[in-house]
C-alpha cells in the first residue's frame, strides 16, 4: 500500500508540468455592493518546461446579455435642452434618435407631473409646460424605459 503511495506521487511529480501565465498591462479590483471581483488587462501566455509549446492564448468569453442590447450603445446620443429656465415651452434637441425614447417630468418629491413619446422622426420638439405651477422639476430623457440624460429645470 505504501510502495503504491510512493509510485503514484513519483509518477504525478515527473510528469511534465507546464505553466500558464499573464503579460498584464493593467489590472485592479472593483468594489461594489453585490461583491468584489479582479481584473487584469493582457495577453495569456502558455509555456512548457521543456520550451517546445509556448505561445499566446486568445480566449473567447461568450455572455448572454439580459434587456435590450440597444440601451448598451447609447453613450453617444446627445441631448441639449432651452431655455432654462422656462416661461411656457421647453426646447429638446437630441442628436441621434432611434425608437424607443420618451421623456418624463418629474416633480422633486419624484411624482410623474407629464409623459410622452419623442417622435423618431424629428430631432428638435417644444414640450409646453405652461400649465405647471412655477418649481423646479427634473426632466429624464429615456430611450426604452432607460434614463440617458437628467435636467433639472425650473420654471
Amino acid at each position: 500500500m505504501r510502495k503504491g503511495f510512493f509510485v503514484c506521487l513519483l509518477v504525478v511529480f515527473s510528469t511534465p508540468l507546464f505553466a500558464q501565465s499573464s503579460m498584464n498591462t493593467s489590472g485592479g479590483a472593483a468594489k461594489s455592493s453585490d461583491g468584489l471581483i479582479s481584473y487584469s488587462v493582457g495577453q495569456l501566455t502558455n509555456a512548457k518546461l521543456d520550451k517546445s509549446n509556448e505561445g499566446v492564448q486568445q480566449p473567447y468569453e461568450f455572455y448572454k446579455i439580459k434587456g435590450n442590447i440597444k440601451n448598451i450603445f447609447l453613450s453617444d446620443t446627445k441631448v441639449s435642452l432651452y431655455p432654462n429656465p422656462f416661461k411656457r415651452y421647453i426646447n429638446i434637441e437630441i442628436n441621434k434618435i432611434e425608437e424607443g425614447f420618451t421623456f418624463e417630468l418629474q416633480d422633486l418629491a419624484g411624482r410623474k407631473v407629464k409623459v410622452g413619446p419623442i417622435n423618431t422622426y424629428v430631432k428638435s420638439f417644444e414640450i409646453d409646460l405652461g400649465e405647471l405651477s412655477s418649481t423646479i422639476y427634473i426632466l429624464l430623457i429615456k430611450q426604452f424605459n432607460t434614463p440617458i440624460k437628467k435636467f433639472k429645470i425650473q420654471q
